[in-house]
């Protein structure tokens, strides 16, 4: 059986690194992804998620990826009607780095991608990807980078596919599409695995547990046009930049958090509010001094809604001192009855937190997410305070406990190398 479009492009490209939020194009509501999987196999529209897939899963997994330039530092000619070189065909180019040194450059990183199910209900799961890196190289502590959500039919998406699909895909070896069945070893045991590969937009290939349907490990490389380069004789060439990234199932696990037996409900505030707006500023400290900060406007819409579940897109804006304008960062979260640290929570979980209580701790990227704070605010109201920490990195949550709302986010990365941190501190301003 032939597949019309790979599944894994999208997981990687959130899988890329960064040290912003990942970018994100919301969906009108009530229109999950459906991925062509679903659409290839008759009938399994109707199919439902996978039987262990249920609210408070993780899975985590292991990530890499690289982007090689071919010869980004050399000189290079580019297309200009108004340049002063001209090819045996009479087109004008212009040369860019002239003084290169032809050089080839890469980059990349390595860390760990968490994927939790915070929300099901007939026809949609509700996932909340979590990238982190490990700026340091492996086993070392790694902080959090990027994050985005996926709104997808249950049956199939890129981090699992229902086994009674993949059991339906017959294998073939031809127009650019593999399907085979293998061994694979995976954590110590022998699995008969389901290989699907694509190499019509570059290589992409996926691994599935037949049993279970979980990746088990994926593989994407493309190639890129990046203008043409001159070597020594003078003779024009395409330059390139090769991207490859791969992923690789490390572990699934329930989460252990006190809600886990009583799912949370959705405050009748979410349902109605359009946009939380927060404001503050970002700083770096050091033990030298610190550098001058910009103020800071976080803009949380609301995508969609669910039944018990909501999904936002978050707009952050830097405005620096000199009013240089910096474009805003976009990128999506969510909230739903088995999220950790929500945009919004039930009330009636919040109330239940004790200070220094533990709501996990992730034997994989060692992140623990703990209660900082219950107690009275400045202001006399109850709120609850819950930090995601690893030995570089402290985000902190404060919920208003009587609303279950966000009212309030520090963030803290920590650079022991140079001995300083970055400071984000953030409060909530406005609600639409």
């Amino acid at each position: 059986m032939q597949r019309g479009v790979p599944m894994l492009r999208a997981a990687c490209a959130a899988v890329v690194l960064t040290s912003c939020a990942a970018a994100a194009v919301a969906q009108p509501a009530g229109k999950p992804q459906v991925d062509p999987l679903v659409f290839a196999i008759p009938g399994s529209a109707d199919t439902g998620a996978p039987e262990w897939v249920k609210p408070g899963v993780r899975l985590t997994f292991y990530a890499s990826s690289s982007v090689r330039n071919s010869d980004p530092g050399k000189p290079r000619l580019e297309p200009d009607p108004n340049g002063n070189v001209i090819d045996d065909k009479g087109k004008r180019w212009r040369w860019v780095n002239p003084g290169g040194h032809g050089q080839a450059g890469s980059s990349g990183g390595i860390g760990w991608t968490t994927v939790d199910v915070i929300a099901s209900e007939p026809g949609v799961l509700v996932l909340q990807q979590t990238d982190l890196l490990m700026p340091d190289g492996m086993n070392q502590p790694a902080r959090e980078t990027s994050g985005s959500v996926i709104v997808t039919h249950p049956a199939a998406c890129a981090f699992f596919a229902h086994p009674k699909l993949l059991a339906l895909m017959e294998p073939v070896h031809e127009g650019g599409h593999t399907v085979l069945r293998e061994r694979y070893q995976h954590n110590s045991r022998e699995i008969i695995a389901l290989r699907v590969v694509s190499e019509r937009l570059g290589f992409d290939s996926q691994l599935f547990d037949l049993e279970r349907g979980t990746l088990l490990a994926g593989g994407f490389r493309s190639k890129q046009q990046q203008g043409h380069v001159a070597d020594p004789m003078g003779n024009i060439s395409q330059a390139t930049a090769i991207t490859q990234l791969t992923i690789r199932h490390v572990s699934t696990r329930q989460l252990d958090m006190p809600w886990a037996t009583r799912p949370m409900q959705m405050p009748d505030w979410a349902r109605n509010t359009k946009r939380l707006r927060f404001q503050g500023s970002s700083r770096m400290e050091s033990a030298t001094g610190n550098l001058p900060g910009a103020h800071v406007i976080v803009d949380i819409v609301t995508q969609q809604v669910g039944t018990n579940w909501s999904t936002y897109e978050v707009i952050y804006q830097e405005v620096r001192q000199d009013n240089v304008p910096i474009p805003p960062v976009r990128g999506t979260t969510a909230s739903g009855p088995a999220s950790l640290m929500g945009v919004w929570m039930d009330p009636g979980a919040l109330r239940a937190l004790k200070t220094g209580q533990v709501l996990d701790t992730d034997p994989t990227t060692g992140r623990q997410t703990m209660v900082e704070f219950a107690g009275r605010g400045q202001n006399g109201r109850p709120i609850v305070a819950i930090a995601a920490v690893t030995a570089v990195q402290r985000i902190v949550n404060v919920y208003d406990v009587e609303e279950g709302r966000l009212i309030q986010v520090r963030r803290i990365d920590a650079y022991p190398q140079v001995q300083s941190q970055m400071v984000l501190e953030l409060v909530l301003t406005g609600v639409e």
